[in-house]
């Protein structure tokens, strides 16, 4: 059996993640219970990143997670060769496959990148260090990413 994912509405923790991102020199904003951040990134790349940051339960534990999807979409193949590449070449951000709405009866799928970290004891020096790794690592290999997504035969991607 898998582990249970749930979204958390926890104002403090969002109020903490906030502060942190402004204070960091970033623009953040809500959607919803999400955070988000629109073209971010920290020098190595073209500050492409989408920057989506919210509270979830991993088997009733708090984590914070970092999450960006890759704006083109692509076959399932295509989306895992793009994902592999993505691992193969980062350290603290990981890469999955996510399955997109069906368009045209056409399954299309895109590339996830995201990172968490443990919740219950997260200072700001650490949030921020560890949002600015992944911000580098993602953009530093988004446009590489991107890429490979819209090589796929089976059509093109998107940029939305």
């Amino acid at each position: 059996m898998g582990v249970t994912v749930s979204p958390i509405d926890d104002a403090a923790a969002q109020a903490f993640i906030f502060e942190s991102l402004q204070r960091a020199g970033y623009a953040p904003r809500f959607d919803g219970t999400v955070i988000r951040v629109d073209g971010a990134g920290v020098g190595l790349g073209d500050h492409s990143v989408d920057l989506k940051v919210d509270v979830v339960s991993i088997d009733d534990t708090r984590v914070v997670r970092l999450f960006s999807e890759l704006r083109s979409e692509a076959t399932f193949e295509v989306a895992s060769l793009a994902a592999t590449r993505g691992n193969g070449a980062c350290t603290v951000t990981k890469f999955d496959v996510i399955e997109l709405p069906m368009k045209d009866h056409e399954h299309r799928f895109t590339v996830r990148a995201s990172l968490v970290l443990y919740a219950d004891h997260l200072s700001e020096e650490e949030f921020t260090r560890m949002s600015w790794l992944y911000l580098r690592e993602t953009d530093a290999i988004d446009n590489e990413l991107e890429a490979v997504l819209e090589s796929s035969t089976v059509g093109r991607g998107t940029n939305s």
